[in-house]
């Protein structure tokens, strides 16, 4: 037996069991792949839907670090050490552009403000309403250090440097007309006439950084709040949803009805959804599944107990069945309560005729048995009796049906010759005893290894004699051979009535929605037919005896919606349910597949015998594959 020690997946070995393992064993192979998920997997305790792209994602990742085509995880600060984003990285306090200008966009008619997360009243806001629609306007920095000043009258700053004061007025920039930052000018806002852009693009150009004092940012559309990126994440307002290329993945309880698959390893209480049928295997380890509702299925399946229909059968090898009720529980069998220990060695099981047995010492004829050499008998109450012991040389004697039995005593002593060879006087080993020509009994002398015994015709016992070589045959009433044996004691009986048939052509959408089809008709070819008796695929019977019938279907067409099927050998005294499921026809097989039975049927002579097939719960598209594939046959067994 090629069975491996396994501990985890790897130590499994894919070519075991072998081909011509035992069957037996494969319960310690099923073991070993509970043990290595169980010891790979401890902590799956509910649906993992992550595919295996999905899994590879987590696989050399570091907390707090962006790894490309990986899973991001936050380290213990909740922090990462970079966000790629498109054509921007936000690393530190930095949000930079990697190719071309950096933009933060406002929505149409909305300023960018600027504001102290210490003092929300200290806030900068560029204003966007100034710039005619359409016009890209710039904001270009003098290549020097220097400070933006205010003025109290309009005026036109070029290459200058405000070295101290404010604005104390809007600063308005026409459309798309940036304000460049940066020694190399390599970052700048913008608005193109419908958003701020926010944009890095220079050689020395990173990120950006929306660094928030109170680490609270944030998001609003028409100045209604949509968004907060806060401690403790992003926080939506509530009604909406995250989405993903306009699909609804997220909301608040729910994921979205578009979402397939999840890594989620855990979940609170599931109040709706359903499993389909594709769902696959439900593996919850050693944790419990409780149900209040009705469990429906198939097979039931727990350890070595299986479950099916009204059979509870167990697959441990000659392993017992144990029903242990709780506490003082009984176990209750068919209405009656059985004793809940065992009892004393030579004690019978007794029911005081309410439903309760118990254990009672003796036996039950022992309260009719009084002395040694009693017998007991049923009477006609009915209930067990004693007949009393005889005397010496008496034997036992029925009296018949409804009269109890008696002792009875030897009165007669039969005579000489009434019982053959004058009493069966002593004989030699291996003598048969025969009668002469005078009807006198004789003795048959012992022949040797190999004779057999041969009449000799009328007027002499018969004798022991070689053997000729086998008997030539037997001849029937109509003087033709009816049986054959061979030297080799090979029996042939050429005429015993038989028949064999296969359907002609394929019989095309004959069932599927609970039509029978009675395979009757001219749709068989015989290729043989001993005594005639088989016609349009209709047996009759010629002589009553017990006949043995077999089956090949070659069934196409069958699909998963069909629930049940069933074959019978119709007689004319009933039919036989041949076999018969439940499950579907694509539960032994699929869409195409091969029904082969037997049966043995005893049949009155003119009794009939045909076929018929049934499928039922969808269309009515199931065919019967004609030729060799389906046929009928049948022989008188004795």
């Amino acid at each position: 037996m090629a069975l491996e020690s396994v501990t985890h997946l790897d130590d499994l070995e894919v070519a075991n069991p072998l081909g011509t393992d035992p069957r037996s064993e494969g319960d310690n192979h099923i073991r070993n792949v509970k043990k290595a998920l169980k010891t790979d997997f401890p902590n799956i305790n509910g649906v993992v839907a992550a595919t295996p792209a999905d899994l590879n994602l987590t696989t050399g990742i570091t907390a707090g670090t962006v790894l490309a085509s990986k899973f991001v995880l936050v380290d213990s600060s909740k922090k990462v050490n970079e966000w790629l984003v498109d054509n921007v990285t936000i690393d530190g306090n930095s949000i930079t552009s990697t190719s071309g200008d950096l933009q933060l966009k406002a929505v149409s008619g909305s300023n960018l403000t600027i504001q102290d997360d210490a003092d929300a009243a200290k806030e900068v806001t560029l204003v966007m309403s100034s710039v005619t629609s359409g016009q890209d306007r710039a904001w270009t920095f003098p290549d020097s250090d220097g400070t933006f000043i205010g003025a109290a009258t309009t005026e036109t700053l070029s290459n200058k440097t405000i070295a101290a004061g404010e604005f104390t007025t809007d600063l308005n920039l026409n459309d798309s007309v940036p304000i460049r930052m940066g020694t190399a000018e390599d970052s700048s806002i913008s608005f193109d006439g419908t958003d701020l852009i926010i944009l890095t693009d220079g050689a020395g150009a990173s990120g950006i950084i929306l660094d928030s004092e109170d680490n609270t940012v944030e998001i609003k559309g028409s100045g209604v709040l949509q968004a907060t990126f806060d401690a403790g994440g992003i926080d939506l307002v509530s009604g909406d949803a995250y989405e993903i290329n306009d699909t609804v993945v997220l909301n608040a309880t729910t994921l979205g009805s578009a979402v397939v698959a999840s890594s989620l390893t855990s979940t609170g209480a599931l109040n709706g959804g359903s499993i389909t049928s594709g769902f696959g295997s439900i593996v919850n380890g050693a944790s419990a599944i409780t149900t209040t509702g009705t469990v429906t299925g198939g097979v039931v399946v727990a350890d070595n107990l299986t479950l099916d229909a009204n059979a509870i059968t167990s697959t441990d090898t000659n392993g017992d069945i144990t029903i242990t009720p709780h506490g003082t529980g009984n176990v209750v069998l068919d209405g009656v309560n059985w004793p809940q220990a065992d009892g004393s060695a030579n004690t019978y099981l007794k029911t005081n005729g309410s439903a309760q047995t118990s254990w009672v010492a003796g036996s039950p004829a022992a309260a009719v048995l009084t002395t040694h050499g009693d017998l007991v008998f049923q009477n006609s109450t009915p209930a067990n009796a004693r007949l009393a012991a005889g005397t010496d040389g008496q034997f036992l004697k029925t009296q018949g049906s409804g009269a109890d039995p008696i002792w009875a005593t030897v009165t007669h002593t039969p005579a000489d010759n009434s019982v053959t060879l004058a009493k069966m006087a002593p004989g030699t080993d291996g003598n048969i005893i025969s009668y002469d020509a005078s009807g006198d009994p004789v003795a048959i002398a012992t022949g040797t290894d190999g004779q057999v015994l041969t009449s000799t015709g009328a007027g002499s016992p018969p004798a022991f004699e070689d053997s000729a070589g086998g008997v030539d045959g037997i001849t029937s009433s109509a003087n033709a051979t009816a049986m054959t044996i061979s030297s080799d004691e090979e029996v042939l009986t050429p005429l015993q009535p038989s028949f064999e048939a296969y359907m002609t052509s394929t019989q095309s959408n004959v069932t599927g929605d609970g039509t029978t089809f009675t395979a009757t008709g001219a749709i068989w070819t015989e290729t043989r037919d001993i005594g005639s008796n088989f016609s349009n695929g209709t047996f009759t019977a010629p002589i009553a005896g017990w006949y043995g019938f077999s089956l090949l279907w070659y069934i196409s067409g069958a699909t998963t919606s069909h629930t049940s099927w069933a074959n019978y050998l119709v007689l004319n005294t009933g039919a036989i349910p041949w076999n018969h499921s439940n499950h579907g026809p694509n539960l032994i097989g699929g869409n195409s597949h091969i029904q082969v039975r037997s049966y043995m049927a005893y049949l009155s002579a003119s009794d009939t015998a045909h076929l018929v097939f049934v499928i039922s719960g969808s269309s009515k598209v199931v065919d019967i594959i004609g030729g060799v594939n389906s046929r009928f046959s049948g022989r008188l067994l004795g």
